[in-house]
């Protein structure tokens, strides 16, 4: 987790300053960046911003899950991408699957 948060600290600092500005949170349900489009009921990815798809492994032993991309393009951070639609991932135990959206 430390190489992560160093490696996105001047972006969360950046966030954190958008957020201050305008009063929105920098961590979101899928649904307050894409309303009316049936994420409402997944809680277990986020969004940071509008920027990054968050989808950590909460299943305890689990070494695949599912996610569920928005509209757009997205780099995973295994270097894959990723256009709108559901995908069975692999998620090794050292890995903390995130999307960067690279284009709408």
């Amino acid at each position: 987790a430390g190489k992560l948060h160093n490696k996105f600290t001047n972006e969360l600092i950046e966030m954190v300053e958008k957020a201050e500005q305008s009063g929105e949170p920098i961590v979101r349900y899928m649904e307050y960046n894409y309303p009316n489009q049936s994420y409402a009921k997944i809680t277990d990815q986020f969004m940071l911003w509008d920027k990054y798809l968050v989808a950590p492994v909460i299943e305890k032993g689990a070494r695949k899950r599912r996610v569920v991309i928005p509209k757009g393009c997205w780099l995973a951070d295994d270097g894959s991408t990723y256009q709108e639609g559901t995908y069975e991932i692999d998620c090794p135990i050292n890995r903390l699957p995130y999307f960067k959206k690279i284009s709408d």
